[in-house]
């Protein structure tokens, strides 16, 4: 697993992002602190999800955390009788369930645990109501003992077994955050990619028979495709696609996976990479409109659809022929033309559950509405106004509800795709730059990730030196309100359910 810049992992031991010359002056206990955050990298640098640091033995929850909990933290606030802001700290089982801020602890990773940003504060020194604060040795022993797993007096790792899943590519921190659909906190983070420059992973999905799961570079040079299995969230293999790949979909038996190339090149061309899911090989390389990002694929494989963003049109490409090639362009306007690109920058398609409508999402920041193509006449047939300039949209799982993650307007647009209207525009503090749209398997949640670019919505604690957090929403879709806000890495982007 590639590590962290060690100027980054510091910084993120001291959340309030003061530089060490600033902490100086808090005298002997704040030193001690940044010479536990140095610690904590060499700390973290020795731990794998496969054992121990260095060959010590592991820590034990009941011989060595549950004591330093004891000193202060459950008698005075966070038992099962009191449980401040729901932070249960009585035993194993409650700590893992979080806190009404999300999960306390990230097993294998203390750097992203808000318990030890906390602890890491200058406010810690108040956090013990009566009691000294913890010391550094204290903290340096539950960082410990997370990096070691948060393994409970068993051995067991939460979430370790799960399959219901919740995946998030943090574009702006390489890492993929990894949610228990059910428990709704983040129990693993994956990091993406090996380059020491951000590479962005940007869009994520799972294949039909749900066995991996895919991740776009979007910034990679070259970009890539990785392959990740779905049971142990373990790298497979890995594509080099060229420029900018943006999203993609797979066969419905999982065997091909097709990726738009979202290139910068102004002449117009585009094209759509056909990968070999068994040998992660490019075998094709399928020519359509300029800058393609959205895609989607027929329910019998027969046809893929590109939104493309330079030249204001949707290519149709017949995947039954011998060699799958584009068959029609189908303009999502009566005004568009070559002379006169990026009116509209279609950004996002989504095929209705009977296959005879797209709905295209628009992300030209003066259009507020998604477009409806009509595959049985190749053309345009309705528009529905939205809240905002989108970015990605998805259906319901029985087909009701298109939700529309309104990037340019912070909102977030429910659509009824059978009576081509607009139901309700869905507003939140939380919603900033919203990004990626995906259900949970009955429909009861809409998950709706958050950019947060430039950190409009509240954060629990302060980002990483990538940026502010971003965040996951999740919507009741009966009461269509906001009930749970969920803290990720920065530029929350991609997101894709496993049921």
């Amino acid at each position: 697993m590639r590590e962290r810049p060690v100027w980054q992992r510091i910084e993120r031991g001291l959340p309030n992002g003061r530089a060490p010359s600033d902490v100086s002056a808090r005298g002997r206990e704040s030193r001690a602190r940044l010479a536990l955050a140095a610690a904590l990298v060499a700390l973290a640098a020795g731990c794998s999800e496969g054992g121990g640091t260095g060959g010590a033995a592991p820590l034990s929850f009941a011989r060595d955390v549950q004591p330093i909990f004891a000193k202060g933290c459950i008698t005075d606030c966070h038992s099962s009788e009191v449980a401040a802001a729901d932070l249960d700290l009585s035993s194993w089982d409650a700590l893992i369930r979080g806190s009404e801020n999300g999960e306390a602890v990230v097993p294998f990773r203390s750097d992203r645990s808000h318990l030890i940003h906390l602890l890491m504060d200058e406010a810690a020194d108040t956090m013990v109501v009566g009691h000294d604060a913890l010391s550094a040795a204290e903290i340096e022993a539950l960082a410990r003992w997370i990096d070691e797993g948060a393994r409970n007096d068993a051995g067991d790792v939460a979430y370790a077994d799960s399959r219901r899943k919740i995946y998030v590519a943090n574009q702006g921190s390489d890492e993929v955050s990894v949610l228990d659909l059910d428990a709704l906190v983040v129990f693993r983070i994956v990091t993406v990619g090996s380059s020491p420059n951000l590479e962005g992973p940007h869009n994520i999905w799972l294949d039909a028979p749900r066995e991996r799961w895919y991740v776009t570079l979007i910034n990679a040079n070259p970009g890539r495709l990785l392959q990740y299995d779905a049971a142990t969230d373990v790298l497979l293999d890995d594509a080099v696609l060229g420029d900018s790949p943006a999203n993609g979909v797979t066969s419905s038996d999982g065997s091909r996976v097709y990726v738009t190339n979202w290139d910068q090149r102004t002449d117009r061309l585009g094209s759509v990479r056909v990968v070999d899911a068994a040998t992660m090989a490019v075998i094709d390389t399928i020519q359509v409109g300029g800058r393609p990002h959205g895609i989607a694929i027929s329910s019998n494989d027969s046809r893929l659809y590109t939104t493309n963003y330079y030249t204001d049109d949707i290519s149709v490409v017949d995947l039954t022929l011998p060699e799958p090639a584009e068959i029609s362009r189908i303009p999502i306007a009566t005004d568009t033309s070559p002379l006169t690109p990026l009116i509209y920058q279609p950004n996002e398609v989504v095929v209705s559950p009977d296959g005879r409508f797209l709905f295209i999402a628009l992300f030209q920041q003066d259009r507020q509405e998604v477009r409806v193509v009509d595959l049985d006449g190749d053309s345009l047939y309705t528009v529905v106004p939205t809240g905002g300039p989108a970015f990605l949209e998805e259906l319901s799982p029985d087909g009701s509800e298109l939700y529309v993650a309104d990037w340019g307007s912070n909102t977030v647009s429910v659509l009824d795709p059978s009576g081509m209207s607009l139901l309700e525009t869905l507003s939140d503090e939380h919603f900033s730059k919203p990004h990626g749209v995906a259900f949970s398997p009955d429909g009861r949640y809409a998950f709706v990730t958050s950019e947060n670019r430039d950190g409009t919505a509240p954060e629990h604690h302060p980002g990483s030196p990538g940026g502010p957090n971003g965040n996951v929403a999740v919507i009741d879709t009966q009461t269509r309100e906001v009930v749970k806000v969920i803290e990720l890495g920065p530029v929350a982007a991609g997101i894709a359910v496993l049921q």
